[in-house]
């Protein structure tokens, strides 16, 4: 009879606790299939459906990133305005996350015991900065300029936050690695068991090797936000204060990436024309392709080190990062004036790599707390155990194993539609106002494959804004005018 009432006790946990881990953030690449599949073959429509529907149905803890999702996809289709409404749902919530408290003691109780996928997905730095990004571009398409400009400065701000909070996580991550009592049972030694050569060894070969290079890069900057602050406030100043803006951001672009040959002209007019004067007739081509990094999930067993020594190793789960590495890249631009190749402007491997390093102390600290936590708890539950028959003993180890091994899961929420470059030319309009798009050997039939010729709207500054999400997929080109 006692058997029987373990049994069904035990099955009933095992039953919550599937469901717990069921609807955390560990399967999100699973989920982001749903959108994703369609929107790396062009099918923007359902993409940005699939990813509102799952936006709408989510936890909360979870719309955040959904909704970026939606808003990236709708807008490389073109729903101009439906993206924005999907960016500004996003926005309410990032605003929102900040209101709150920092940590949500609620919150952090159930991750303590399970994985992080269980707090509130409140963006990363950049998904806060190219959320404003888009939303400004959006509105610079549809000549909106005035929001734009709000937009844009948002997105400044929220670079700063970014190194504030960051200050913030490095203090909270130290904090709990100093939190171990000697003399509590059960308390974890982080400084230990990261420090380790078997732990240093396993992250190394599993984790940060395959993260890329962003040794060019200052802490949350993204080029591509620096690069169209400053030609935005050069080519629509209103005021003195315009032109300086434009040429911090401009400067801070032309010494982050390696050949900033579009770059300096402008520079030079921001820093050099005289007040009141506008900049010459030009035309800018954007050029957004790839995917950016997603997240994987690694399971490793790692030394965990107890002040109690009874549990002398654990298995834990960190994300990594996988980069994507299909995208069509060597693009040029042809004109009766000239040839222009369009020359990198920012990589978003680099981009969220950096950030990814920068989180990574504070990961590893609250899973191996979690580790921890379950390790002590399935300990102490075998231990209470250990006078009653075999069967007892076999259902509560069983429980205790599978709900461990439930719950052992990386955070792999992660903006996933983002591109993993953008590239860019300058050039000023031609005669006959037209261009072609050469595209590289294979992705067309014909060594000297083209788009176009193409003709470019009426305007003093014009703008191409090309997408590609992956070789072969519909090369989609958009143009507006900023005058």
């Amino acid at each position: 009879m006692e058997q029987s009432w373990l049994f069904r006790r035990t099955l009933g946990a095992l039953i919550a606790v599937w469901a717990i881990a069921h609807l955390t953030g560990c399967g999100y690449n699973t989920v982001s299939d749903r959108f994703m599949q369609p929107y790396a073959h062009g099918d923007y429509k359902t993409g940005g459906e699939e990813a509102g529907k799952l936006a709408e149905k989510a936890d909360r803890k979870d719309k955040l990133v959904f909704y970026l999702e939606q808003g990236a996809i709708l807008r490389a289709g073109g729903q101009l305005e439906a993206s924005t409404t999907a960016f500004e749902r996003a926005d309410r919530l990032v605003d929102e996350f900040d209101a709150e408290a920092d940590v949500k003691i609620s919150r952090e109780a159930v991750a303590a015991v399970s994985n992080l996928s269980t707090l509130d997905y409140t963006g990363y730095g950049y998904d806060r900065i190219m959320m404003n990004v888009y939303k400004s571009l959006n509105y610079m398409e549809q000549g909106q300029l005035d929001n734009a400009r709000v937009e844009l400065k948002r997105a400044y701000d929220q670079q700063q936050l970014a190194v504030r909070r960051n200050g913030e996580r490095i203090e909270e991550a130290q904090a709990l690695k100093e939190k171990g009592d000697a003399n509590k049972p059960d308390s974890v030694d982080v400084e230990q068991s990261t420090g380790s050569d078997d732990f240093k060894k396993k992250l190394s070969a599993n984790v940060t090797s395959s993260l890329a290079d962003f040794s060019g890069y200052a802490d949350y900057v993204n080029p591509f936000a620096e690069w169209l602050q400053g030609m935005f406030f050069l080519t629509t100043q209103t005021s003195a204060s315009d032109r300086g803006q434009a040429a911090t951001a401009l400067k801070r672009v032309a010494g982050m990436i390696s050949d900033p040959q579009y770059v300096i002209p402008d520079l030079d007019y921001a820093e050099n024309l005289p007040a009141g004067t506008d900049v010459p007739p030009v035309v800018y081509v954007i050029v957004e392709t790839g995917l950016a990094p997603k997240r994987e999930e690694v399971r490793l067993d790692i030394p965990l080190f107890l002040v109690s020594k009874r549990l002398p190793y654990a298995g834990v789960a960190f994300p990594k990062l996988k980069v994507e590495p299909n995208f069509l890249d060597n693009l040029a631009v042809s004109t009766s004036a000239g040839r222009y190749p369009l020359v990198p402007l920012a990589n978003m491997d680099a981009v969220v790599s950096r950030e990814f390093s920068n989180d990574l102390p504070m990961v590893i600290t609250k899973t191996i707390i979690a580790a921890a936590t379950k390790a002590a708890i399935s300990y102490t539950a075998n231990e209470a155990v250990k006078k009653q028959d075999s069967m007892v003993q076999l259902v509560v180890f069983a429980s205790t194993f599978i709900v461990s091994a439930a719950l052992t899961q990386a955070d792999l929420r992660s903006w996933n539609s983002l591109p993993k470059k953008f590239e860019m030319a300058r050039f000023s309009p031609p005669d006959d106002r037209s261009f072609t798009l050469q595209l590289p050997y294979g992705v067309q039939k014909g060594p000297n494959a083209t788009v176009g010729p193409i003709k470019i709207i009426d305007g003093v500054v014009n703008v191409i804004y090309i997408k590609s999400v992956q070789p072969g997929s519909p090369l989609i080109v958009r143009q507006f005018k900023l005058k």
